[in-house]
C-alpha cells in the first residue's frame, strides 16, 4: 500500500491506536535473500528469537534457488484451495473447522478495536463468542446450499459439488 494512501493515517483502521508510517519492506531476490537468511541460520542465540522463522527452508539446497525472483513463490492453486476452505468454515460457522476461534478472539482484543466482536464472560466463568458479522444465520444457510444444489456446471469443472450438498446437516461433504 502506498505510503500516501488514507488508510495508513486511520489509526483505528486496522491495528488499535496505530497508523503506518514506514514505507513496505524491500522485496528481495533469490541472491540477497540467501545472503540475508545465512546471517541467522547458524546462529543458535538469535535463531528463533529475533524472527519468526522456525527452520530454514529446504528449496534453499537446490542449485537454481539464488537465481530465483520470487524464491518464496508458493503453490497458488493450494492457496487459493486453502483460502477458500478457510472462508467457507468461518463464514458458515463450521465448528473446529472456523478461523474465529478463543484465540482469534483474544487476539482481536489486543490488536483492534472491534469492542463487539470481543470474548464476553458469563457468571458461570465461561465464555461467550458473540457472533460474527460475517457469519451467516441459520435462516439463510438452507437458502445458499439449495441455490448451491440447484446451479449446473459442465462436466469435469464443478459438477460434482452438487452431489455433496446436505441440507439436513446444512453442509458441503466431500470437498471442504
Amino acid at each position: 500500500m502506498p505510503i500516501d494512501h488514507e488508510f495508513t493515517q486511520q489509526a483505528n483502521a486496522f491495528r488499535n491506536n496505530t497508523s503506518v508510517s514506514e514505507e513496505p519492506p524491500i522485496i528481495l531476490a533469490g541472491e540477497e535473500m540467501q545472503r540475508h537468511s545465512d546471517r541467522f541460520v547458524g546462529d543458535s542465540d538469535t535463531y528463533g528469537k529475533l524472527h519468526n522463522w522456525t527452520h530454514a527452508l529446504c528449496f534453499r539446497q537446490l542449485p537454481y534457488f539464488q537465481k530465483l525472483l520470487l524464491p518464496h513463490n508458493i503453490d497458488v492453486m493450494h492457496n487459493e484451495k486453502n483460502m477458500a476452505k478457510a472462508i467457507w468454515n468461518t463464514c458458515f460457522d463450521i465448528g473446529d473447522k472456523t478461523k474465529d476461534n478463543v484465540k482469534a478472539r483474544l487476539d482481536l482484543a489486543l490488536i483492534c478495536n472491534r469492542p463487539s466482536l470481543h470474548l464476553v464472560q458469563r457468571n458461570n466463568g465461561k465464555w461467550d463468542r458473540p457472533r460474527g458479522p460475517f457469519c451467516i444465520s441459520k435462516d439463510d444457510k438452507p437458502t445458499i446450499l439449495k441455490w448451491i444444489q440447484d446451479l449446473k456446471f459442465p462436466n469435469a469443472y464443478a459438477a460434482n459439488i452438487t452431489h455433496g450438498v446436505n441440507l439436513e446437516q446444512k453442509r458441503v461433504l466431500g470437498i471442504l
